[in-house]
């Protein structure tokens, strides 16, 4: 038997500043002007004689019959929404059933009443969805949002799932969701009833934050199941094509069919079209036990994003960590699978780059021997179908080009060599400029001799420089004048003497 008090409007905690009397037995205080009411004088009493408490102390719930649950609009809707044959339909109302009766209980086993609003939430927690844990789950986090952490049994999951599902454990006794108080507890819990004050006061001090995090954990449970349960409904409209014989209010209270599935979406699903498609096809790829897992490690967009371009050898990797529920795994995973194929296909557009190239030049090499060839061709036929004067005249003029040419070329070579070979000159004879210049000096020049030689070699011209240098007539010629004594410089306009 618990103190009333915990559940009244006009309980605070100690440390609350609205003025009012410490409670005995109780944590807190009371807040009323005319002091503690008849309930805590009631359960004092009873709790001072424990045989006959649970027969005289009794609250009256919303419900005295669990059926009553089905007759709750909201139920039926939820139900109606949920199932899809006339035995899934069966199920889920055992299931608001089997919730209603045991809220009844943690009434009794608690001391509150709740209103009709809290059976019908509690039981549309339950038939929200097909699957067993989901509902047990919903279903527990909502009594624990009622009653509070320690006023729900925490086997009571476990004990739904089991019942809902079909599975019965023999080998196991039934499990007592209320233990049996007998009267040497009772003794030695009043033993120990100073250090349980403490306690409880401890408790007390945290109890908002306490019901914060169940709120928030509550609210993120119900946001998952939301999900997959729109999905779920997206995929059977979206096949169906039903959204089309729907209708709605639209803001000037107007009654309008939904004109696509964009607008029902935005409407009824309170989502856009792209977001309502993403769930679906997460939902497709994980299926629904794996999603819940991933929304629990927190899956993000461009996670599931990654693990759709993913084949499927290797989302089969990724799904194994999922089920898991580890993190880490899955996202160093993903990170290096995302990694790899990125190399991949780099190295594939680097791979592709390289052969448009390749082709790019071999198509302009075609085009440039194919130019030539059409022009090549192109002149043997004029020349063929030219007369003989006409032909030889061609040729004439052809050739007087060609000399125009290279006269040119050569008188343009002779004044553009001339200065380097006067600065060569200059800078090996002053005595100013240092050996190292005068090295660089040379090795230029060599660099000009030997393009020359390239070229040489390159068209095939034989030249012998020593020829050139030193031609045989001016070899007799030295021969002569050595022997005639002759070794003066030659003078005149034709170096002779």
């Amino acid at each position: 038997m618990k103190y009333p008090c915990t559940s009244c409007e006009y309980h605070k905690g100690k440390n609350n500043p609205t003025k009012g009397i410490t409670i005995p037995g109780v944590t807190g205080k009371c807040t009323r002007t005319d002091g503690l009411c008849e309930k805590y004088a009631k359960a004092n009493e009873l709790i001072n004689s424990p045989a006959d408490a649970e027969k005289e102390f009794a609250w009256e719930s919303t419900l005295t019959d669990p059926s009553q649950i089905l007759s709750f609009v909201s139920v039926q809707n939820s139900i109606e929404f949920t199932a899809t044959t006339d035995e899934e339909i069966g199920l889920l109302q055992e299931r608001a059933v089997a919730a209603a009766a045991m809220t009844i209980q943690l009434e009794g086993q608690n001391g509150k009443a709740l209103p009709g609003e809290a059976f019908g939430l509690i039981a549309c927690s339950v038939v929200g969805g097909l699957n067993a844990k989901d509902a047990a789950q919903a279903g527990y986090h909502t009594l624990v949002e009622y009653f509070g952490p320690d006023g729900v049994p925490d086997q009571l999951p476990t004990t739904w799932e089991k019942a809902w599902s079909g599975r019965k454990d023999e080998k196991q006794p039934e499990q007592t969701l209320v233990p049996e108080i007998t009267a040497e507890r009772e003794v030695e819990l009043k033993q120990t009833q100073n250090t349980e004050a403490l306690v409880a006061q401890a408790v007390e001090e945290a109890e908002e934050a306490f019901r914060d995090l169940g709120r928030i954990e509550t609210a993120t449970f119900f946001a998952t199941v939301s999900d997959s349960i729109i999905a779920q409904a997206f995929e059977r409209i979206k096949k169906s094509k039903s959204y089309r014989k729907l209708t709605y209010r639209d803001e000037n209270g107007n009654l309008r069919q939904f004109s696509d599935l964009e607008e029902f979406c935005r409407i009824k699903l309170g989502k856009s079209y792209r977001r309502v498609h993403e769930l679906a096809q997460n939902l497709r790829t994980l299926g629904p036990e794996l999603y819940e897992s991933a929304e629990k490690i927190g899956f993000r967009a461009k996670d599931y994003r990654a693990l759709n371009a993913l084949p499927e050898e290797e989302q089969a990797v990724v799904k194994e960590a999922i089920a898991a529920e580890s993190k880490e795994e899955v996202l160093d995973i993903l990170q290096d699978m995302t990694e790899r194929h990125v190399q991949e296909r780099e190295e594939a557009k680097k791979e592709s780059n390289e052969l448009k190239a390749d082709l790019e030049a071999r198509d302009k090499l075609l085009k440039d021997k194919s130019n030539r060839l059409e022009k090549a061709e192109t002149e043997l036929f004029k020349l063929k179908s030219l007369p003989p004067d006409a032909d030889l005249e061609l040729k004439l003029a052809r050739e007087e080009k060609a000399v125009e040419r290279l006269h040119k070329e050569h008188v343009a070579i002779l004044a553009a060599i001339k200065p380097f070979m006067q600065v060569v000159s200059e800078v090996l004879g002053d005595g100013d400029i240092s050996a190292h210049t005068k090295e660089h000096a040379v090795f230029e020049t060599r660099q000009v001799c030997g393009a020359i030689n390239q070229f040489l070699m390159d068209c095939s011209i034989p030249v012998d420089f020593a020829e050139m240098v030193y031609p045989e007539w001016m070899r007799g010629n030295a021969q002569a004048d050595l022997e005639a004594g002759n070794t003066e410089e030659p003078h005149g306009s034709n170096r002779s003497w």
